[in-house]
């Protein structure tokens, strides 16, 4: 009887250790299940910042250039996705070399990495529709495709590769940008100052054949800025409200995954991608209106404060027409919020509580004075994108 009992003990166990190894087993798949639903939502949203992008450029520009700009942004995505199948995620991966991954994923067939390749598709996208509203209005359709390309199939998957792969030169250096403040926004930046620069300010109309008016004022050569307003406020409002709810998917998808204790990770880039972005706003809208005052002021005064002369120079001022002391400049805002977005991009998940704070405090007012520093050096950038891509990173 004892030997029976003990055979049977011994069936037990074996019994239990398969239902044991049986469940850790399932339960190792229902978290790759959660994961995957996870980075496939937030990408999801990351994808929908591409009609925010439309949105706010094609509301920043005159109308006769908005069918232009969102069928550009439309072939972002298409070539994005053509090349990063080809060979664009190969090159981002962590086989290779430190400055460029290997030849493996090229053309890709359907597997389990096609979950990571179609979030860093997602972000490629996003990074080179960056230029477009930069140049809008002043770049031929054939050679945007040609920058476009150049951006998402070369070098977006080289910065990925540095930054993210483990055999990356600046990721063995301790290079950290969690969610891609440096490796999307300042790649896309960059490229939008070159592409600025290169294109040249707009034609405004017949009375100025340029953004920037050179004049002179008590014997002085000085530049006034003649930027023409957007057509359409209330859909760059929309586009930018946009932009703030796909960069949630942006921040907290960087994880990867809720499993293994990064859901915390996860709530901790949900709530400082809110919170940075809201201290942005407030902060650059008491910027706006003690700038409005102030000019009101120095023009009523004949002369320049030390404030302004600071933030815009004695050679440089904005055309303002009719506004009144105190006017909070709406698409100012709404460029902080974007700015506080891509600053906190970098360290959400790692910054403090007051540390999220004091980035969105410095955020917004510093995406305003990056703006006026561009536009000083002759550079007409319609959105913005160089000052609020560049300055924050």
């Amino acid at each position: 009887q004892l030997g029976q009992l003990t055979m049977a003990s011994s069936g037990d166990l074996q019994k239990l250790q398969a239902d044991m190894n049986h469940l850790v087993l399932r339960t190792d798949e229902l978290s790759r299940d959660v994961d995957f639903v996870w980075t496939g939502s937030t990408a999801v949203l990351v994808f929908i910042m591409q009609l925010g992008f439309g949105m706010l450029e094609a509301g920043s520009v005159k109308s006769i250039n908005v069918q232009s700009i969102l069928f550009k942004n439309l072939m972002d995505v298409a070539i994005t996705a053509i090349g990063w199948w080809s060979f664009g995620y190969s090159v981002a991966s962590s086989h290779g070399n430190s400055f460029s991954g290997g030849t493996e994923h090229v053309f890709l067939d359907p597997n389990e990495e096609w979950t990571d390749m179609f979030f860093l598709w997602v972000f490629a996208a996003t990074s080179a529709t960056i230029v477009s509203g930069a140049v809008s209005g002043r770049m031929r359709l054939y050679i945007y495709l040609l920058v476009s390309m150049c951006m998402s199939w070369i070098l977006f998957p080289l910065f990925a590769h540095w930054v993210w792969a483990t055999n990356g030169w600046l990721y063995k250096m301790g290079f950290i940008d969690f969610a891609g403040s440096g490796v999307v926004h300042l790649g896309g930046g960059v490229g939008a100052l070159i592409g600025s620069s290169q294109v040249g300010p707009r034609i405004i109309s017949a009375a100025y054949p340029s953004r920037f008016e050179k004049t002179t004022e008590k014997g002085i050569e000085i530049i006034i800025d003649r930027k023409p307003r957007g057509h359409n406020t209330t859909i760059c409002f929309l586009g930018a409200f946009l932009l703030w709810f796909g960069w949630f998917g942006f921040n907290a998808g960087s994880t990867k995954g809720v499993s293994g204790g990064r859901r915390v990770v996860a709530a901790t880039c949900l709530f400082s991608t809110g919170l940075a972005t809201s201290v942005s706003i407030i902060s650059m809208t008491a910027f706006s209106k003690l700038l409005s005052t102030l000019r009101h002021h120095e023009m009523q005064m004949g002369r320049l404060t030390v404030f302004s002369k600071i933030i815009y120079g004695s050679k440089y001022r904005e055309y303002k027409g009719d506004q009144k002391a105190g006017y909070i400049n709406l698409l100012d805002v709404l460029n902080a919020a974007l700015g506080g977005l891509v600053a906190i991009t970098a360290g959400c998940a790692t910054t403090t509580g007051w540390g999220i704070v004091i980035t969105g405090l410095i955020a917004g007012p510093l995406t305003k004075f990056s703006s006026v520093q561009i536009a000083r050096l002759g550079i007409d950038d319609p959105v913005d994108a160089i000052s609020v891509h560049n300055s924050n990173w």
